[in-house]
C-alpha cells in the first residue's frame, strides 16, 4: 500500500510538476509585482502566447510520430512575407507590387496557408516515401525556404499595410485581442482532431510503432504528408499573425521559433517515451553552450574568428536547462534503470540541438561534434539500402552484425539471422557488455567535443 502510494506521488509530480512550478513561480511574481495580475498585463502575456501556441501545436503532430520540423521559422517568415507583398497600401511609396490592389484579408490568409502547406507536403513526401530522416528532410526544407524567400522579397523589409491586416493584431473582440481568439480558435480544432477524429488515432498509433500501425491497415505514408502540411499551413498562420502584429516582415521573422515550439512540446510531455535514448545529449548540449556563448560576446568571437551573434546568450541559458535535463535523466537512467528514453525523445533532442547549432551558424560542425549520433544513423542508412540492393538481386547480405551501430558491438553469433550473409560479421570478434559500449560511447563524444571547441582557435 505504501508503494502504491509512492507511486500516485511519484506519477502525479511528473505528470504536473511542471504545471505546479509554474502556477508558483505565477503566484510569487503577482505577490511581488503590483502590476503582474492586471488585466492589461494578462491580455499582453496572451498575446505573446498566442503565435507560439499555434506554432507549437503545429509542431506537435511532427513530435508525437517521432519526428520533428526544423523548417517552421522559416516556412513562418515566408508566410509573413507573402501576407506582406499580398496587404500593402496603395499609396506606400515601398509597395511590392505597385499596380496590384491589396488582397482580400481572408483570401490572403488562405493562399498563405497553402503555399506554407506545399512545403510540409514535400517534406512529409521525402519523410513518408523517401524514408529520409525528418531531421535531414526538415532541415534541407529550412534552406530551401529561406532561400525562396530571398530571391521572392529582394532581402527587402516590408512594410505600409493595409489598416483591415493590422486589426488582426490591434481588434478586440469580449475584451480580448483577435489573435488570442484565433489561437483559442486553434487550439480548440487541435484537439478535436488529436482526440475525436480517426487521423488523430492514426498519428499516435504511428507514433507508438509504424510498421504495427501500416499492418494494422493505417494509411502511414498518407498520414505522414498530411502531418507535415497541416503544420507547415499552422506556421503560416503564425507568420500571418506576427506580420500583422509588428506591421512589417522580413525574411528573418520567425527565426528560431522552431526551437521554442520543440522545446514546449517536449517540456509539455508530448510523446517522449518508448525504447532507447542518447544520454550523450547532455555533453553535446554543454559544447553548444560553449559555443553560443562565445558567439555572443563580441570580444571573443573576433579573437576566435566567428560570426557573432547579438543576444545569443539567451541560448546559453536554454542549454544550461537542457543540460540539467540530461543529467537529472542520467541520474535515474543510472543502472538498474528507473526510466528510460525512447527513439521519439532522442529525435527531439536531436532536433534541439540541431537548431541551436544553426542558429549560432555552427552547423557545418554537427558531424564533428555529433559523431556517434552520426556514425549511429549512417550504419542504420548503409545497412537498409545495401540489404535493399542485393535483396532485388536473389541476395540476403548485411553490412554489420546489427545496427544502429552500438547493436553490433554486443550481438552474439547465435542471434543473428542464419539466412543471412554478414560483410563485417568478424568485427568485432567477440561481443562487448552494454555498459562498457556506453561508457566507450561517452568517452569519444567528450573528446569530439574538446575538438570541436578546439577547431574554434585552429581556425
Amino acid at each position: 500500500m505504501e508503494k502504491t502510494t509512492s507511486k500516485k506521488i511519484q506519477d502525479f509530480l511528473i505528470n504536473y510538476g511542471v504545471i505546479m512550478i509554474m502556477v508558483i513561480l505565477v503566484v510569487y511574481t503577482g505577490a511581488t509585482q503590483s502590476n503582474f495580475l492586471s488585466v492589461g498585463n494578462f491580455n499582453n502575456i496572451l498575446l505573446n502566447m498566442s503565435s507560439r501556441l499555434v506554432i507549437a501545436l503545429g509542431i506537435a503532430g511532427c513530435v508525437i510520430t517521432a519526428g520533428c520540423d526544423l523548417s517552421a521559422g522559416r516556412i513562418i517568415g515566408l508566410g509573413g512575407c507573402i501576407a506582406g507583398t499580398l496587404l500593402q497600401k496603395m499609396d506606400y511609396s515601398g509597395k511590392f507590387y505597385p499596380d496590384m490592389q491589396p488582397w482580400n484579408v481572408f483570401l490572403a490568409l488562405a493562399f498563405v496557408m497553402a503555399v506554407c502547406a506545399a512545403c510540409g507536403a514535400v517534406s512529409g513526401f521525402f519523410i513518408a516515401y523517401l524514408h529520409v530522416p525528418p531531421f535531414i528532410a526538415t532541415l534541407a526544407m529550412m534552406e530551401i525556404v529561406y532561400g525562396a524567400n530571398l530571391l521572392y522579397t529582394n532581402a527587402t523589409p516590408l512594410g505600409g499595410y493595409t489598416p483591415e491586416y493590422t486589426a488582426v493584431s490591434s481588434g478586440r473582440f469580449l475584451f480580448l485581442n483577435y489573435q488570442i481568439w484565433i489561437a483559442i480558435i486553434v487550439t480548440v480544432i487541435t484537439w478535436f482532431i488529436f482526440n475525436m477524429t480517426r487521423h488523430g488515432k492514426y498519428m499516435y498509433a504511428i507514433g507508438g510503432n509504424p510498421q504495427a500501425a501500416e499492418v494494422a491497415g493505417v494509411p502511414v505514408k498518407k498520414t505522414m504528408v498530411i502531418i507535415y502540411a497541416k503544420a507547415a499551413a499552422m506556421y503560416g498562420l503564425a507568420g500571418f499573425m506576427l506580420g500583422a502584429r509588428a506591421g512589417g516582415a522580413s525574411v528573418n521573422l520567425g527565426l528560431g521559433y522552431e526551437m521554442e515550439a520543440i522545446a514546449a512540446c517536449t517540456i509539455g510531455g508530448v510523446s517522449v517515451t518508448g525504447g532507447r535514448g542518447k544520454v550523450s545529449s547532455a555533453i553535446i548540449g554543454v559544447a553548444l553552450g560553449i559555443l553560443a556563448y562565445v558567439s555572443s560576446h563580441i570580444g571573443y568571437a573576433s579573437y576566435f574568428d566567428i560570426m557573432y551573434i547579438p543576444h545569443s546568450e539567451e541560448l546559453v541559458v536554454f542549454l544550461c536547462a537542457f543540460v540539467g535535463a540530461m543529467i537529472g535523466f542520467l541520474w535515474y537512467n543510472a543502472y538498474p534503470a528507473q526510466i528510460f528514453m525512447g527513439d521519439t525523445g532522442s529525435l527531439t533532442i536531436g532536433g534541439i540541438i540541431g537548431v541551436c547549432a544553426v542558429i549560432i551558424h555552427k552547423e557545418l560542425l554537427l558531424p564533428i561534434l555529433c559523431g556517434i549520433f552520426f556514425v549511429e544513423s549512417v550504419s542504420v542508412i548503409i545497412q537498409t539500402q545495401w540489404f535493399k540492393l542485393q535483396k532485388r538481386k536473389g541476395r540476403r547480405v548485411r553490412v554489420f552484425r546489427a545496427t544502429p551501430i552500438h547493436d553490433n558491438f554486443r550481438k552474439l553469433d547465435s542471434q543473428l539471422d542464419q539466412t543471412s550473409t554478414y560483410i563485417l560479421k568478424g568485427w568485432p570478434r567477440r561481443p562487448f557488455h552494454e555498459s562498457k559500449i556506453t561508457i566507450r560511447f561517452w568517452i569519444t563524444t567528450i573528446i569530439l567535443a574538446a575538438i570541436t571547441i578546439i577547431t574554434l582557435k585552429m581556425r
